[in-house]
């Protein structure tokens, strides 16, 4: 979905390759060359040609099926380390006061799996200029990630087993509910012009396409990130202890418990 959903908006800038033509180049020349005889571009293609000639056809097939490449590998990378966050995200410290946890700064963490360096990792890194780029996006994303689950709070996670306790509150877990629940701050930093100026900060001196690649994945990854929010749940965090009132008195609302654990599912 990510490699998609940016191939088709880098598609939508509508830039040609090579980015100019002479109309008249083939008038002075045999037009029955095969160069100049007419091309069809591969329909995958992310570049438009400036010509039907097969020659300006051939440069845009080869120049898109590279860029679509570098998509497909960084797309693939990112949501590895995504998934691979979801399987170590846990919540810690979560404090439960009749029935209602809240989880504090610093209460998310996802075991680094998001970082700069295990995005990269998992890509093919082969040219120089290939790896300079990759390592660019793999970097802006990661940094502003790690901004995200660091800052990332909720106040209202449900534990109804906190609701009506005695003495103290079994371990039971809380309500599933959606990330998009809670706030974090360091979420801007995964605006797609905020994550565009970062990879454009750290890759150096930018190639001919490097800001309209740039721009599609910032704008991919934050539209994929919004939509996996609202359905990422927050689940399983075993809320225990604290104190409710004791014998005789009737069973009611905990005190100071705590919830840690769980996933994001």
């Amino acid at each position: 979905m990510l490699s998609q959903l940016v191939k088709n908006l880098f598609r939508a800038k509508g830039i040609k390759v090579p980015d100019s033509w002479d109309a008249g180049l083939a008038d002075r020349f045999n037009t029955k060359i095969k160069e100049f005889q007419p091309a069809t571009p591969r329909p995958t293609n992310i570049f438009l040609p400036p010509s039907t000639s097969k020659i300006a056809v051939d440069a845009c097939n080869d120049v898109s099926e590279k860029f679509e490449n570098f998509i497909d590998d960084v797309a693939a990378a990112i949501c590895q380390s995504w998934s691979a966050w979801h399987g170590t995200a846990k919540f810690f410290g979560v404090i439960i006061n009749a029935g209602i946890g809240l989880l504090p700064l610093g209460g998310l963490f996802g075991g680094m799996q998001m970082s700069g360096i295990m995005i990269l990792a998992k890509t093919k890194m082969t040219t120089p200029d290939y790896i300079r780029h990759a390592k660019a996006v793999a970097f802006a994303i990661g940094q502003a990630w790690m901004a995200w689950e660091t800052s990332y709070i909720h106040t209202s996670i449900p534990f109804p087993g906190g609701m009506v306790c005695s003495t103290t509150m079994i371990p039971s877990p809380n309500v599933p509910l959606p990330i998009a629940s809670g706030t974090a701050p360091g979420e801007a930093l995964l605006q797609p012009a905020l994550l565009k100026t970062s990879m454009l900060a750290q890759v150096g001196p930018p190639g001919q396409h490097t800001e309209p690649l740039f721009d599609a994945v910032a704008q991919g990854f934050s539209q994929v990130f919004q939509l996996w929010k609202t359905t990422a749940l927050i689940s399983n965090i075993m809320g225990a202890g604290g104190a409710a009132p004791p014998p005789p008195s009737p069973p009611g609302p905990v005190a100071g418990a705590i919830g840690n654990g769980g996933a994001v599912t």
